[in-house]
């Protein structure tokens, strides 16, 4: 069966069920079917919140009719529930239910008749005492984005759950987390000041009315009192209370100061009641830092003339009354639009807009969907600054189903027209055949569209979210053409919502998750990506390859490693810093976790900015298009510290700026400016932009500034001066810095946007002047020279155009020359320094730059040209449209001509045409590149298998040919992936395709990543054994047996024991067991039939059990099927597999390894660094465990070994006893089991050999059953045996454990006394923890060792049952 067949009649079977079960027939022509796809399998739901009473239930349908009518039918309306179409097969049922359970009839329409159903939904209770919701993680957590939050697990929502609850929004408010059973706790701003020790408690109502309180630990509970001690508090400006003037559009006030605080994150808030503003820490270091706070930023335009604002800590609250005076705002606002109209020419809408008091800012143009924001002179069609027009054009079709909506909004004020539809085309939409989605990182994905538009694709947009739209050009095609055609786009993994097609006429059609795209068989639009359903315990254990770091001038080079059983080794996921540092450089920055298969470890190299903030480093886990996990989740193993650091959160800061001065009249060149310092005192500056505007003219002035322009000082504290040329032909008017960047050396930015949205005050690099206004950036000059009113555009005379026609897909010949003449009517109050721009605008409004040069000036007439190269893909199908804006007059008067204007110099010069071609092989981009090397992913255009790659590693020099062929892994049109190697020099790929045609050289340099060394192994002293007190009668087993020393008794082989009186039994080597590794040692006596035995000592290895840190056991193992194999006449080798799957379909292996090894004579070995002697007639074990599947680090093993030693000599005086302790000389312990005078004595070194590095590990003596269910009652210790359980516990390792026990039979001197067959009531004494230093064993292994002891005159071989496993639970 075909593997699409059987996804049919998988989905088949799964609707067709719940079909049958919540959508019933009722009535009419069986034709038709109802069934329901998103939420997929769900019927039931939830209130939004517990404030409510009922359930918003939006159920996705499919309706089909088996005749293959189209469309199949018609849903009818109804008054309980409302039907909206998503096209001809499917519809959105909405409707509002009560509790418990409702039933809706749908009535279809086809042409066979009316079909009706019943739909059965229900709406739950929330009822918390069947979920248990409870607050789990490592404490409250806080990073920029979340604030103060905590997770609340709730399980056992049978429908789709809940998004909030009610709860006192003073204390904070829950919101759901997407694909998982966690809801974020963000804790209220105005209840964390009375609540900084102790608990936080939030109560949270369920539907049923009860509250449910849910207390956590506070954030400060462990930071020392007080957590906060603020310091030399002061705003900015000064005078907070009285009138303020903004530094610029949404730069609010600000409150600094200094914290003495051993929290990272001390308290500090500005709120009013309504909004609120956290703190940033910006430099120092810990009990001494400096923090920063706005307020008000970006909105101050609501029409609020004054408000309150409080500023809470715990060191007191202050409020102040912030007033604002709308006139003095007002004198750096926008100018407001007047009016807004439109006209069209054949394919061409031009928006006109009138305009007052430009004030340098910028404008956003919007036709539909496509928008483009632009400052002068783009539109600027002629006026002057305080009376103007702007005219901007688009492409239109001349066929429109759909009204244009044409807008043009300043930061403040907007104006928006709707264009009546034009001539109405074919109204059928394009439409999504097929789609593939493969996974090419952890952070891009290749998504593979089959599109048919019966009139032509135009437009193709995904949504990254809900609300916000990016384009996908239409160079995207790979084979076919609009009208039908393969696409290959590359999107971020957290990037795919919904995609949107669009064709020439306007027809759209969107497609969201579950919508169908195939009836037969049935296929959805879902991303794997969307569905994909976490949980916080598929992340077993994390770790850092560094912690406790020091970031004092270092960058931190850092490993992360995930274990994980359960999660998919492809799952997109990456990491994301949330420290301050990492968010001021970069918030978007995210760092691939890749699956490390040597390793079985998913590993992410990461990069920390030095000079960061101390304490916990917070960071998020991305994995699909909405899972996250905070760090605040994880237990403290996994928190990420900073040890030693000095913050430097801000950038370069203006400290003094001096106007070069002020001119009266001039009259001749000079140069007018500003002279100011720049001051980072930790990072330092690197480089910066200055961009200066004429308030007049709009002559515009960009400044770049790196060190090489440093007039005197150093990179921490230095001087600049940035100088504007004038001459007698200037004109006066106010110079004006428009916009500021500046960073320092750890990339840190300073940014000033005299209007701007978005605005960070904290980042303002004037925040030094804030009490002087933002005067300080405006320079006014004054000059004498006068001119006259120009009302008059110049005329275009000649518009030439080096080609109509390019092929935006070649790797050559992409550029053009335009030219343009024009018939000036003042030439002499031209202004010549002033270049006009060549805008090249694509269909979607994306704009290409050419600033023009003057070419000649002949007899009142002036000739400007510029050469452009297009981008690959830029505006195909196109066409491109041309405009020229930014002629501008010595009085200030600008002019400029959009292409409705250029429709008219003829020989249709107001456009270029594109073609593109598929077979040229171009690289654009690629992913992140280290010098760690690995696979990489490239992307471009015109990829193919075929191709050859080649590279060439430059290693520091600039030689260009020395490339050499390299393998691609995986090539699709769109990109291709190589492996390259380790290096921190820049390197260069090229392709030469299988036609012979040659790429471009792609230049990629990698960011400098410095391997951290691996983590130590953190050991536990090996263990020494504590000094004894000699034992015996007489002392040490007398001369001739031992002595005492500092330590205890010492003892001369053969004897041994704590008091040298047990003699070392000589026997034969034991036979092989060919089933099983048991072994059988017996010692005939004299004359006697090697079957006569009076004693029998029995060990085994009987199972491994997995426990959690609470000592809870967690997994059970049993061992059987052993593969045996014989080395040497002494040696024997037994091997056993023990498989764990998971859920994901993984199956691990953890193989055990067994050698015994028989010793006839006294030998000196050594096992982890410790000597020992091995007795004749003694065995030794050496066991080695490969990976074990721990569910979590914190866990560990038991090694469960049972030893029993049994006499067949019973009489009046039989005794056993067992003994448990440190041995005198080897650092070991021993366990000795007597009957009588015979004893198994076995020692366990107290050390094992760990992932390759030497540890120490504990035994611990258990109680006499396995399980408390066995009523077997051989295994109980009687007067004729003796017995114990010994539990080997193993630390949790990675890859491999070694152990070594030993065991032998000794003679006993003295008769074992505790348990006799004169006193059977006789009880057990208690076991006592010993310390056995023995590793992980990943396996369970019996080796039973038969001892006999023939005596002469003795009684006849008693009849020994087996020892008996226990039944093992899984």
């Amino acid at each position: 069966m075909s593997p699409r067949v059987f996804l049919f009649l998988l989905l088949f079977f799964i609707l067709g069920n719940f079909v049958n079960c919540q959508i019933k027939y009722v009535s009419g022509p069986q034709e038709v079917s109802i069934t329901a796809i998103e939420p997929l399998n769900q019927f039931s739901w939830y209130p939004t919140s517990s404030k409510y009473s009922n359930c918003e239930v939006e159920l996705k349908v499919l309706l089909e009719n088996s005749n293959g009518e189209e469309p199949p039918g018609y849903l009818l309306n109804t008054s309980s529930i409302k039907i909206t179409n998503i096209n001809e097969n499917q519809f959105i049922l909405s409707t509002s239910i009560p509790f418990n359970l409702a039933q809706f009839s749908i009535d279809v329409n086809s042409s066979t008749g009316l079909t009706s159903f019943n739909i059965n939904l229900s709406c739950n209770k929330i009822d918390f005492n069947k979920t248990k919701p409870q607050i789990i993680g490592n404490g409250p957590g806080y990073n920029d984005f979340e604030n103060f939050h905590s997770f609340l697990k709730i399980d056992g929502f049978d429908g789709v759950k809940p998004k909030t609850f009610l709860t006192d929004e003073t204390v904070g408010i829950i919101e759901s987390i997407e694909n998982s059973d966690l809801y974020l706790i963000k804790w209220s701003p105005y209840y964390i000041p009375d609540h900084l020790k102790g608990e936080w408690s939030i109560e949270i109502f369920d539907s049923l009315g009860g509250g449910n309180y849910f207390k956590t630990n506070s954030f400060y509970n462990d930071v020392p009192t007080p957590p906060n001690n603020f310091q030399n508090g002061a705003y900015l400006p000064k005078n907070i209370s009285s009138i303020i003037n903004e530094f610029g559009f949404g730069f609010g006030p600000l409150y600094m100061g200094k914290v003495l605080s051993n929290s990272n994150r001390p308290f500090l808030v500005i709120s009013n009641g309504n909004l609120s503003y956290y703190g940033t820490p910006t430099r120092g270091t810990k009990q001494n830092m400096d923090f920063i706070c706005s307020f008000i930023e970006n909105e101050p335009f609501n029409g609020i003339n004054s408000t309150e604002f409080a500023i809470n800590s715990p060191a007191g609250q202050y409020s102040s009354q912030i007033i604002y005076d709308s006139l003095i705002i007002k004198k750096y606002l926008p100018g407001q639009i007047v009016g807004l109209s439109y006209q069209m020419v054949t394919n061409v809408v031009t928006l006109n807009v009138f305009v007052e008091n430009y004030k340098l800012n910028e404008y956003i143009y919007k036709i539909n969907e496509n928008q483009v924001i632009k400052g002068f002179p783009f539109g600027f069609y002629s006026g002057n600054n305080t009376n103007f027009k702007i005219y901007v054009s688009g492409f239109l079709n001349t066929i429109q189903n759909d009204q244009l909506i044409l807008t043009c909004k300043s930061l403040t004020l907007s104006n928006s027209l709707s264009v009546p539809s034009l001539t109405p085309g074919d109204p059928t939409p394009p439409k999504l055949t097929n789609f593939t989605i493969l996974q090419l990182s952890p952070l891009k994905y290749l998504l593979k569209l089959h599109i048919v538009s019966k009139n032509e694709l135009f437009q193709i947009n995904s949504f990254p979210t809900s609300d916000s739209i990016e384009k996908i050009g239409l160079e995207s095609l790979v084979s076919g053409d609009f009208f039908e055609g393969d696409y290959e786009i590359i999107l971020s993994t957290r990037s795919l919502h919904k995609i949107q097609l669009i064709d020439k006429n306007r027809n759209k059609i969107e497609y969201d998750n579950f919508d169908i795209i195939s009836l037969n068989p049935i296929s959805t639009f879902t991303s794997p990506f969307i569905s994909y359903k976490f949980d916080l315990n598929d992340f077993n254990d994390i770790s850092f390859s560094i912690n406790d770091l020091n970031l004092l001038n270092n960058t931190g080079y850092n490993i992360m490693y995930i274990k994980s059983n359960t999660l998919k080794k492809d799952v997109p996921m990456s990491l994301m810093l949330l420290d301050p540092v990492s968010i001021s450089i970069n918030e978007n920055i995210r760092f691939p976790i890749n699956y490390n298969y040597e390793s079985e470890l998913f590993e992410c190299k990461f990069i920390i900015p030095s000079n960061n903030i101390f304490g916990e480093i917070p960071y998020v886990i991305l994995f699909s298009i909405s899972g996250k996990i905070y760090n605040s989740l994880l237990s403290s193993s996994a928190q990420l510290r900073v040890n030693q650091t000095y913050l430097d959160n801000q950038g370069p800061l203006i400290s003094l700026i001096l106007k070069n001065y002020t001119i009266d009249s001039i009259s001749g060149p000079g140069f007018v400016g500003w002279t100011f310092r720049i001051f980072d005192d930790y990072n330092g500056f690197e480089s910066g932009f200055i961009k200066v505007m004429g308030s007049i003219d709009n002559s515009i002035y960009n400044f770049n500034i790196t060190l090489n322009d440093l007039i005197y000082g150093d990179k921490w504290n230095g001087t600049y001066k940035i100088e504007i040329p004038i001459d007698e032909t200037c004109i006066s008017q106010e110079f004006v810095i428009t916009h500021v960047t500046l960073l320092d050396s750890n990339k840190i930015p300073s940014i000033f946007n005299i209007y701007s949205e978005n605005q960070k005050s904290i980042s303002n690099p004037f925040i030094n002047f804030y009490n002087d206004g933002i005067i300080v950036t405006r320079l006014p000059i004054t000059c004498s020279s006068i001119y006259p009113q120009v009302t008059n555009k110049p005329e275009i005379i000649d518009l030439k155009l080096s080609t109509q026609t390019i092929d935006v897909g070649k790797l050559t010949n992409r550029s053009v020359t335009l030219s343009i003449t024009f018939n000036l009517t003042d030439e002499n109050n031209f202004n010549h320094n002033s270049n006009p721009i060549f805008y090249l605008t694509s269909p979607t409004l994306d704009l290409i730059e050419c600033e023009a040069t003057m070419e000649q000036v002949i007899l009142g007439t002036i000739r400007f040209i510029c050469e452009v190269e297009i981008p690959i893909g830029f505006g195909y199908p196109g066409p491109i449209f041309i405009s020229i804006y930014g002629l501008v007059y010595k009085n200030g008067y600008f002019t400029g001509y959009s292409t409705s204007d250029l429709l008219f110099v003829g020989n249709n010069k107001h456009y270029l045409n594109t073609t593109f071609s598929l077979n040229n092989p171009i690289i654009t981009s690629h992913d992140q590149v280290y010098s760690y090397g690995g696979k990489i992913w490239l992307y471009g255009f015109g990829f193919n298998q075929n191709q050859t790659v080649y590279i060439n590693y430059l290693n520091g020099s600039l030689n260009n040919d020395n490339f050499h062929a390299i393998d691609s892994i995986s090539t699709y049109s769109r990109a291709f992936t190589i492996t390259i190697k380790e290096t921190e020099h820049p390197f260069i790929i090229r392709i030469i395709s299988f036609e012979g045609i040659r790429s471009n050289e792609y230049f990629i340099n990698p960011i400098l990543f410095i391997s951290p060394p691996p983590p130590p192994q953190t050991q536990t002293p090996l263990p020494t054994n504590t000094p004894q007190t000699c034992k015996g009668n007489p002392q040490c087993g007398g001369p001739k047996q031992g002595y005492c020393s500092s330590n205890g008794c010492i003892c001369y082989s053969p004897w041994v024991g704590l008091s040298c009186q047990s003699k070392v039994v000589i026997v034969p080597p034991p036979k092989l067991n060919e089933n099983d590794p048991s072994i059988n040692i017996t010692k005939p006596s004299n004359g006697i039939d090697d079957d006569s035995v009076s004693f029998s000592a029995l060990v085994s290895i009987v199972s491994l059990r997995e426990l959690d840190f609470k000592n809870n056991i967690i997994k059970t193992y049993k061992f059987d099927k052993w593969i045996q194999t014989k080395l040497n006449d002494n040696q024997y080798q037994y091997i056993i597999n023990l498989q764990t799957s998971f859920n994901n379909g993984t199956i691990l292996n953890c193989t055990t390894t067994v050698i015994t090894e028989w010793f006839n004579s006294t030998t000196n070995i050594t096992f982890a660094n410790q000597n020992l002697i091995m007795n004749p007639s003694s065995l030794k074990y050496n066991i080695n465990i490969t990976t074990y599947p721990f569910e979590n680090q914190l866990n560990t093993l038991q090694l469960i070994i049972q030893a029993k030693a049994i006499s067949n000599e019973i009489d009046y005086n039989s005794c056993s006893s067992k003994d448990f302790g440190d041995t005198v000389t080897d650092n070991s312990n021993y366990v000795q089991l007597k009957v009588n005078d015979n004893s198994l004595y076995g020692r366990f070194i107290k050390r094992a050999i760990v992932d390759g590095n030497l540890n120490s590990i504990n035994n611990i003596i258990l109680n006499d059953q396995i399980d408390d269910d066995d009523d077997d009652d051989d295994s109980a210790t009687t007067y004729y045996s003796s017995e114990s359980l010994i539990a080997i516990s193993i630390p949790y390792y990675k890859k491999l454990i070694q152990l070594d026990p030993d065991f032998g039979i000794l003679l006993d001197s003295e008769s074992a006394n505790s348990i006799c067959k004169e006193n059977i009531n006789n009880k057990l004494s208690t076991g006592a923890i010993i310390g056995i230093v023995l590793g992980c064993v990943g396996g369970a292994i019996l080796i039973t060792i038969a001892i006999f002891l023939a005596k002469k005159y003795k009684y006849q071989l008693r009849n020994i049952k087996p020892l008996k496993l226990k039944k093992m639970k899984n």
